[in-house]
């Protein structure tokens, strides 16, 4: 029995490990022709956007000068928005960083795509299979590819939505603060209506499945507590500006 325990472990780890080649090397394969040839992925208003962000971040860091909020953009945002991943890409050339921020993100969107389909008892080889369509879908491998902040966004609900599941499989609440962490990054560092959306979204998941499996009332408030706090900070930074741009007129 010992020895059957052993092999089936070594078996879902080389799994595991193949899984996780094949979505880094696929979504490189796709867009490695763009830095090679000098080429930027972006374009248009959309590539400009993130270029421009980059390069007032390392001129900022550069300069000692950083603005610490953008007051011109969705009612006032962080200038630090946008730029998280700047901060492990940003000293790259500009076409490998955006090649390497797009290409991370996909991987992690179509990684906890699978997780997340092997958390709700989904069939290993269809799981698979729904990830990897997700890997070349429009949003991630296809037409979207123009638009990092989409991109970004669009990468990080499966990771949101594994998160909740492990919390609803587990009850631990540090699942939940996980989910909400990775919603935050992506308010700032991505396309913020997308994630509104998506943080709606997953906290009615959240609180639709902890009923049907009847859960404590008293553990489902503290675990949409937890999310609705750590998600909050953000609509508290754009409802509060848009208040001081409304009294200045």
């Amino acid at each position: 029995m010992t020895i059957l325990l052993q092999k089936n472990r070594k078996y879902i780890s080389n799994k595991k490990a193949f899984i996780i080649v094949l979505f880094i090397i696929a979504p490189m394969a796709l867009l490695i022709r763009y830095p090679l040839n000098g080429e930027l992925i972006v374009d248009g208003i959309d590539g400009l956007t993130n270029v421009m962000g980059r390069s007032l971040l390392i001129q900022g860091l550069v300069s000692g000068e950083f603005p610490l909020w953008n007051k011109f953009l969705a009612n006032g945002i962080p200038a630090f928005s946008l730029n998280i991943p700047t901060f492990f890409l940003g000293w790259m050339p500009i076409q490998w960083s955006i090649f390497f921020l797009i290409c991370l993100h996909v991987f992690f969107a179509a990684f906890f795509m699978y997780l997340y389909l092997i958390e709700i008892k989904c069939d290993s080889i269809a799981a698979l299979a729904v990830a990897v369509m997700l890997l070349f879908s429009i949003h991630l491998g296809g037409l979207r590819k123009m638009h990092p902040g989409i991109i970004v966004a669009s990468s990080i609900f499966p990771v949101v939505m594994y998160f909740v599941q492990r919390y609803l499989n587990t009850r631990k609440m540090k699942y939940t603060a996980l989910a909400a962490g990775v919603l935050a990054y992506g308010f700032y560092s991505s396309n913020t209506q997308y994630v509104s959306y998506m943080a709606t979204a997953s906290g009615i998941y959240l609180f639709a499945v902890s009923m049907k499996n009847k859960v404590r009332i008293d553990e489902v408030i503290k675990a949409l507590a937890v999310f609705a706090i750590l998600c909050r900070q953000r609509g508290c930074c754009i409802h509060g500006t848009r208040g001081e741009r409304d009294r200045r007129r």
